[in-house]
C-alpha cells in the first residue's frame, strides 16, 4: 500500500512539472519591408507535430515549452527560428526571400512574387556590389543578367556605359534603357561638352546605397512605362530603414586596377627596319626616295632624333596603376511606426589613364512614418557631389591614349632642355597633361516623397512626388604650348542646370478570394524636365597661370540655351492568378509627349501575357525530385521610343551655299 501511494505521489509531481513547463505563446508575424502583418504564415514547434498559422492580422497562438524552438515560415520569405525563453509574447519579422522563384521583384508601380510574374523580369544579385572596385554600378553587374549586354565606351572614369537589353531597338534614336530610381525616371542623357566622351547618368549614384536592381526585359513587362520602354527598363531601389535597434555599418573598400591586354607595339629596332623597308619600296635605283630625296633626309624630316639610340615605350607613358578607395558609414533602425536610414559615402578613384581621376561624396536620408492605421508617409533624399579630372576624346592627339602613335625612336624629354619633347612625329599628349586641365563638377539631388492611404481593406491610394536636379560645371583650359590653343592659350567655362520632376498618383486593389488572386493598378503620371545652360570661351591669357575668362584678351564664344520636355500619362495593369498556377496580365499606358508633333503626341501601349506553372499540376508530382519548378509563358506588348531631341518635330528644311552663293 505504501509503495502504491509513493508511486502515485511521484506521478503527480511529474505531471505537475510537465504542466508548468508548457505555456501559451502568442505574437504577431510581420513583413520586415513594410511592417504589414503576414497572414497565413506557418508556426511550428521544431521537431514536433505541433503547429498553427497566423490569422488575417498576422497573430498566432501556440503551446510550447521553454527551450523549444519555434519555426516561422511563409512562401516568398526567409524562414526564421526563435528559441522560447521566459516571455510569453514573441513577435517576428520575416525578411523577403531574395533568391529563387519565390523572390519578390519590382514590376513598376508595385511588386510581385517572381513565381507569379508572366513577363520577363530579372532581379540582379547585388550582394557585394559596394565592394566592387568600379565607379558605376553598370560595370559591377556586367555578366550577371542574361540578355543584357554591357560595354564600356572607354576605360575613362565616369563615362557612358553602353547597356543593351535584348539588343538595340533603333538606328537613329536612343538605345539606352529607362532608369527609374525609387520610382523617379531620372535624367539619363549625357550632359558633357563636345571635347569629352558622354558621361554616365549613373556615375553619381553610390553603390553602397543600392538595395536591389530589377531589369524589365520584354514588352509585356516594360509596357507599363509606355513611350520610354522600347529599350527595356532598369528599376533601382535604394536602402531603407528596418524595425529594430539602431544599427551602424562601416565599410571600407580599397583596390587597384591595371590596364589589361596591352597592345604589343614595335620597338626601336623593328620600327627602323620597317621604316627603311617602306622607303626602299618607293626608292629608285640610286637610293633616292621618290627619286629625289636621300633616306637620311626623310628620317630627319619625319622622325627627329631617329639615330640617337632611343627606344621609348610610349604606351607606358599613357597608363598608370589605378586605385579605388571607398568608405561608407550608415545607420538604420526604427519601431512599428517609424523606420529611418542615413548614410554617407566617400569615394576616390584614380583611373588607369594618366590625368583621369574621380572623387565622389554622397549622403542619403530616408524616413518612413506610419501616421495612423490607414496612412503612411515618407521621404528620401540623396545629395551627391562628383568631381572628375577628365581627358579628351580618343580621336584627339591631346589625349594620352594617342601617345601610342609616337615613334619609339623619339624620346619623351628633350635631352637638351629637359622639357617635354615637342619635336615628335605627332603632338606629344603629355604636354596637355602638364599645361591643360579638363574639370567637371556635378551637384545632384535625388529626392522623393510619398503618402499612402488605405481607403478600404483591399484598396490603397498612393501619391509620389520626385525630383532629379543636376547642376553641372565644366572648366577647361589649354595652355599656350598645347595643340590648337593659339599663342596665348584658350579657356572654356560651361554650366548647365537640369530640373526634372515627376508626380504620380495611383490606386492599388488587391483581393484574394479562395483560388482567385486579383491585383489591379490604375493611375496617372506627369513628368517635366527643363534644361538651361551657358557656354563662355576666351583666348589670349597673360600667362598659363591665369585661367578665368575674365583674364582673356578676347571672348570668342557667348552662348546659352533653354529647352525641355514633358510627359502626361495614364496607366493601368491587371494581374489575375488562378489556383496558384494559371497567370494572366493585361496592361496599358497612354503617353503624351511634347517631343512629338501635335498630330502624333499621344500613343497607346498595350500588353498582355499569360503563364502556366506546369510543375504545380498533379501529373508532374512524380518528377518533382529532379524538376521542382517549370513555367511556360507567352507575352505580347507594344512599347515606344521617345529618345529624340526636344523640339525635333519643329525642324525645317535649310539651305546650303553652293559655289559661293
Amino acid at each position: 500500500m505504501k509503495k502504491l501511494l509513493l508511486l502515485f505521489f511521484v506521478l503527480a509531481v511529474l505531471l505537475a512539472d510537465l504542466s508548468a513547463q508548457q505555456r501559451i505563446i502568442t505574437g504577431t508575424v510581420r513583413n520586415s519591408e513594410d511592417r504589414e502583418p503576414v497572414a497565413g504564415a506557418t508556426v511550428i514547434v521544431k521537431g514536433t507535430s505541433t503547429g498553427t498559422s497566423t490569422d488575417i492580422n498576422g497573430k498566432y497562438q501556440i503551446s510550447a515549452a521553454p527551450g523549444s524552438v519555434l519555426e516561422f515560415r511563409f512562401v516568398g520569405m526567409k524562414s526564421k527560428e526563435v528559441t522560447v525563453g521566459t516571455s510569453s509574447v514573441i513577435d517576428v519579422d520575416l525578411e523577403l526571400e531574395v533568391m529563387g522563384v519565390d523572390e519578390v521583384v519590382v514590376v513598376g508601380y508595385g511588386s510581385a512574387i517572381k513565381r507569379a510574374v508572366s513577363g520577363a523580369i530579372t532581379k540582379v544579385d547585388t550582394k557585394g556590389l559596394s565592394e566592387m572596385p568600379t565607379v558605376s554600378f553598370e560595370s559591377a553587374i556586367q555578366g550577371k543578367t542574361a540578355g543584357v549586354f554591357i560595354e564600356q565606351a572607354s576605360g575613362k572614369l565616369g563615362e557612358t556605359v553602353k547597356m543593351r537589353i535584348r539588343g538595340s531597338s533603333s538606328v537613329s534614336a536612343d538605345n539606352q534603357p529607362l532608369y527609374v530610381v525609387d520610382g523617379v525616371p531620372i535624367t539619363s542623357e549625357s550632359l558633357g561638352n563636345e571635347y569629352n566622351q558622354p558621361t554616365s547618368p549613373l556615375a553619381d549614384l553610390a553603390m553602397s546605397d543600392v538595395e536591389s536592381i530589377q531589369v524589365l526585359k520584354d514588352a509585356s513587362a516594360a509596357a507599363i512605362y509606355g513611350s520610354r520602354a522600347s529599350n527595356g527598363v532598369v528599376i533601382i531601389t535604394t536602402k531603407k530603414g528596418r524595425k529594430g535597434d539602431t544599427k551602424f555599418n562601416i565599410d571600407y573598400t580599397t583596390g587597384i586596377s591595371e590596364p589589361s591586354r596591352l597592345v604589343k607595339w614595335l620597338n626601336a629596332e623593328q620600327y627602323l627596319e620597317l621604316f627603311n623597308e617602306a622607303m626602299d619600296n618607293v626608292s629608285d635605283g640610286d637610293g633616292l626616295v621618290w627619286g629625289w630625296l636621300p633616306k637620311e633626309d626623310i628620317w630627319d624630316m619625319f622622325v627627329p632624333r631617329w639615330n640617337e639610340g632611343y627606344d621609348t615605350d610610349w604606351q607606358k607613358e599613357a597608363f598608370q596603376k589605378g586605385s579605388v578607395n571607398r568608405v561608407s558609414v550608415s545607420g538604420s533602425g526604427g519601431n512599428d511606426n517609424t523606420q529611418y536610414y542615413a548614410g554617407i559615402t566617400y569615394d576616390h578613384t584614380k583611373g588607369i589613364i594618366r590625368g583621369n581621376n574621380m572623387t565622389k561624396l554622397s549622403g542619403r536620408l530616408n524616413l518612413d512614418q506610419k501616421a495612423t492605421e490607414k496612412m503612411t508617409f515618407g521621404f528620401q533624399m540623396n545629395l551627391i557631389r562628383t568631381e572628375m579630372d577628365r581627358v579628351e576624346n580618343d580621336n584627339a592627339f591631346a589625349t594620352p591614349l594617342q601617345l601610342v602613335a609616337q615613334a619609339p625612336v623619339t624620346p619623351v624629354y628633350d635631352p637638351e632642355t629637359g622639357e617635354l619633347n615637342t619635336n615628335t612625329v605627332y603632338y606629344n599628349g603629355l604636354i596637355s597633361l602638364r599645361d591643360a586641365f579638363n574639370n567637371q563638377t556635378v551637384f545632384r539631388s535625388l529626392a522623393n516623397a510619398y503618402v499612402s492611404y488605405n481607403i478600404l481593406k483591399d484598396l490603397t491610394f498612393r501619391s509620389e512626388f520626385g525630383t532629379d536636379i543636376i547642376d553641372q560645371r565644366e572648366k577647361n583650359f589649354w595652355g599656350r604650348k598645347t595643340i590648337g590653343a593659339g599663342p596665348a592659350g584658350e579657356a572654356q567655362n560651361r554650366s548647365l542646370r537640369v530640373v526634372n520632376y515627376n508626380w504620380e498618383n495611383y490606386f492599388t486593389f488587391a483581393k484574394k478570394i479562395e483560388k482567385h488572386d486579383i491585383n489591379i493598378v490604375a493611375g496617372m503620371s506627369y513628368q517635366e524636365s527643363m534644361t538651361t545652360g551657358s557656354d563662355i570661351q576666351g583666348k589670349g591669357f597673360p600667362t598659363d597661370d591665369f585661367h578665368n575668362i575674365a583674364n582673356a584678351a578676347e571672348a570668342t564664344v557667348f552662348s546659352s540655351w533653354d529647352y525641355g520636355h514633358s510627359y502626361l500619362s495614364y496607366f493601368s495593369r491587371a494581374n489575375y492568378k488562378l489556383n496558384e498556377k494559371y497567370l494572366f496580365t493585361l496592361s496599358g499606358r497612354i503617353d503624351g509627349s511634347s517631343r512629338f508633333g501635335i498630330d502624333n503626341r499621344y500613343g497607346f501601349f498595350p500588353a498582355a501575357s499569360a503563364g502556366w506553372i506546369i510543375s504545380e499540376e498533379n501529373f508532374m508530382s512524380g518528377i518533382k525530385n529532379f524538376l521542382s519548378y517549370l513555367k511556360l509563358r507567352a507575352s505580347y506588348g507594344l512599347t515606344g521610343n521617345s529618345g529624340i531631341p526636344d523640339y525635333a518635330h519643329l525642324a525645317l528644311y535649310s539651305g546650303e551655299n553652293y559655289a559661293g552663293r
